[in-house]
């Protein structure tokens, strides 16, 4: 499943409360519009996370 996003802010990441260490953050506004992008082009099953992997990949960021 593939997104589209639009509307939304690139800013410096700065401030207290920093998320990643990244040098610019995406802000999403009250306008911002998210939709699902549906395309043949896109794989579906690219990835096969297990369970395991996504808790590792989460307490290691």
């Amino acid at each position: 499943m593939a997104f589209t996003i639009s509307l939304f802010d690139f800013v410096c990441n700065s401030g207290l409360y920093r998320p990643s260490h990244n040098e610019y953050k995406l802000n999403f506004t009250i306008n911002t519009k998210i939709k699902i992008f549906k395309s043949s082009l896109v794989p579906t099953n690219m990835y096969s996370f297990t369970l395991h992997m996504m808790f590792s990949m989460i307490l290691t960021t």
